[in-house]
C-alpha cells in the first residue's frame, strides 16, 4: 500500500511540474505577444526567454525556501535533541 501511494504521489509531482511548466510557456506567449515587436526582438526569441524566466525564476525561489525550511528543522531538531540529553 505504501509503494501504491509514493507512485501516486510521485505522479502527480511529475503532473503539478507539467501544468507548471505549461503555464510559464503560457505566460512566455503572452509576454510576448505583448512586448515582442514593440521591443525590436522576434516573437520567438521573446518567448523562449520569457518562458523559461517564468518558469525558472519561481522555481529557484522555492528551491531557496524549501532549503531554508530544512535547514530550521534541522535545527530545531538539534535543539530538541540538546536539551533532552544534557
Amino acid at each position: 500500500m505504501t509503494r501504491r501511494a509514493i507512485r501516486r504521489l510521485g505522479f502527480l509531482e511529475w503532473l503539478i511540474l507539467l501544468g507548471a511548466m505549461l503555464l510559464a510557456f503560457a505566460g512566455g506567449a503572452l509576454v510576448a505577444w505583448l512586448l515582442g515587436e514593440p521591443s525590436g526582438f522576434g516573437f520567438r526569441p521573446t518567448w523562449m526567454v520569457a518562458s523559461l524566466f517564468l518558469f525558472v525564476i519561481p522555481a529557484a525561489i522555492s528551491l531557496l525556501q524549501i532549503r531554508r525550511d530544512e535547514s530550521n528543522l534541522h535545527l530545531m531538531i538539534d535543539k530538541r535533541t540538546n536539551k533532552q540529553d544534557g
